[in-house]
């Protein structure tokens, strides 16, 4: 009897099952294959027979489960560019960081929940059509709730399939996550005929399922097309450490990356540490540790960059311009500084925080505030126009968009992987990029 019950209840184990295969698809494991299979326990489950709470419960944990593994690399977040580190916010920012996590997954496991809801109440629409719809409509809103940013849209599980994810430049990062629960829905209904012994309409969808993706998988191969030039050589100098930095340091760094006569040399976001001031042509002294040796190796780089007059030297660099602090990329040739860019999308918690005003007596007026920059989305100069992105831009698909339409010949993404203490963060924003 007690073994009969165990049986009978072991569909309760269909929601955390795909909760955690919808997150082997993200780094560290990046099992893309399984994204095609995610959702197919979690629709069984809400095919039962089972009441309309339980089917938001099954929801419920699956997208808890999934956004709690995706999201669970923020809580390393170690940049806090607006916060001055003697103030109620910095001494708590671990704690601060483990309720936006929470919130974060609870936003994903509501929305799953809402679909279930949709799914139960409107049983005369197909499956087929509510569910893709339903899911990408609930991702919409978790990412609008969550400061537009977004993070962990399974759209993103294609990264590593180069030919499925040229769907994006058609359908965009939604569009691909629709594809997949439409995949996802095909093969639950497959596997029902399977194993309602009607063979015939399992053959049918297989059909569908490999002209489905047969079609995808072509579409790219037709997208994509060998550059007409070979690309140009990038050397992406490592991170160094604040404590570790010094003009030694960086000479040697240098010394490598130029050793293979790249005709690009790019450096990471807020290389240096310190803000440098586009109009004094100076770092700020405030920071009389630092500043120092950041002016030793900019001067370093400039004279590096008289004498590869053919290298372009792309870097990451705290800038202020008109009293304003920006997170920038700077473009040096000639051994001069040649053109800016100033980041548009800051990063939630780390360069900005929402809601700065309401919060405003928790600090001192000490913490600078990092401004949203606008405009162009290139850096430029007589042979070329460079797009950029800075770090987190890159899951924003509009900013690459505008570097295309600015006449971008080539885009670079400048990131830091400073900026939180776990790796993961790193590998997951190159997956989106």
């Amino acid at each position: 009897m007690i073994l009969r019950n165990i049986k009978a209840r072991l569909y309760l184990l269909l929601p955390p099952l795909s909760g955690l295969l919808l997150a082997t698809t993200f780094p560290p494991l990046d099992w893309n294959w399984s994204i095609w299979i995610s959702f197919v326990p979690l629709l069984f489950f809400w095919s039962k027979n089972i009441s309309l709470q339980q089917k938001l419960g099954g929801g419920f944990v699956t997208g808890l489960l999934y956004y709690s593994f995706v999201a669970q690399p923020f809580l390393g977040v170690a940049n806090w560019a607006w916060a001055d580190f003697g103030t109620i916010i910095a001494d708590n920012r671990a704690l601060i960081l483990f309720w936006v996590w929470l919130c974060a997954g609870m936003g994903s496991a509501i929305g799953l929940g809402a679909v279930a809801y949709a799914l139960h109440k409107l049983k005369n629409i197909p499956l087929l059509l509510l569910f893709p719809f339903t899911f990408v409509v609930s991702e919409w809103l978790r990412a609008a709730i969550f400061f537009h940013f977004t993070w962990g849209h399974i759209g993103y599980a294609v990264h590593d399939l180069a030919r499925i994810r040229q769907l994006a430049g058609i359908i965009g990062v939604y569009g691909v996550s629709f594809f997949i629960c439409t995949i996802n829905v095909l093969v639950l209904l497959l596997i029902k005929h399977i194993l309602l012994k009607k063979y015939y309409s399992a053959v049918v969808y297989t059909c569908v399922i490999a002209l489905v993706y047969a079609g995808s998988w072509f579409y790219g191969v037709y997208r994509i097309q060998e550059n007409s030039a070979p690309p140009m050589n990038a050397v992406i100098l490592p991170n160094a450490a604040a404590s570790a930095f010094s003009p030694l340091s960086f000479a040697q760094a240098l010394d490598t990356a130029l050793a293979g006569n790249p005709q690009l040399v790019i450096l990471p976001e807020n290389y240096f540490g310190v803000p440098y001031d586009l109009a004094a042509k100076t770092f700020v002294r405030q920071m009389f540790l630092l500043a120092p040796m950041a002016e030793n190796a900019f001067s370093m780089l400039l004279n590096q960059s008289l004498r590869h007059p053919d290298v372009l030297f792309i870097m990451g660099l705290h800038t202020i311009e008109n009293d304003q602090h920006f997170n920038s990329a700077v473009l040096l040739q000639d051994g001069a500084l040649r053109d800016t860019y100033h980041k548009h999308f800051l990063f939630p918690l780390a360069e900005k925080i929402p809601g700065r005003a309401f919060l405003e007596n928790f600090w001192t007026a000490n913490a600078y505030r990092i401004a949203e920059g606008s405009g162009k989305q290139v850096v430029r100069n007589r042979e070329h126009t460079i797009g950029v992105l800075m770090c987190s831009e890159a899951m924003f698909p509009q900013l690459a968009q505008n570097a295309k339409k600015q006449g971008s010949d080539f885009l670079v993404i400048i990131g830091n992987d400073a900026i939180a203490q776990n790796e993961i963060v790193r590998d997951e924003l190159l997956a989106m990029a």
